[in-house]
């Protein structure tokens, strides 16, 4: 992850892997980001469960994150996505 000062706002880049287990299907899903921005981040994911794959994106907007906080931020969206899904 990489934070460059653009005017007022730092310009965010980086990418998240990790995977998700859903207790009520029992199923384990893997994802992986990608996310930039400045003023606003955008994020764009690839999500698999088994062989199925998806893709979901968003956008944090007015951030006020850095490092470890933006990608909480980022990954919690990630997994909001995946809960209301369906992947296969």
């Amino acid at each position: 992850m990489q934070c460059q000062q653009y005017q007022q706002y730092h310009e965010h880049q980086g990418q998240i892997e990790g995977s998700f287990w859903c207790s009520l299907t029992g199923a384990r899903y893997r994802y992986l980001v990608s996310y930039q921005g400045g003023r606003s981040v955008d994020w764009h994911a690839t999500i698999s469960r088994g062989n199925c794959f998806s893709w979901a994106s968003g956008t944090i907007s007015h951030h006020l994150y850095c490092g470890a906080q933006l990608e909480e931020a980022v990954r919690a969206q990630v997994l909001g996505s995946i809960s209301i899904m369906q992947v296969c």
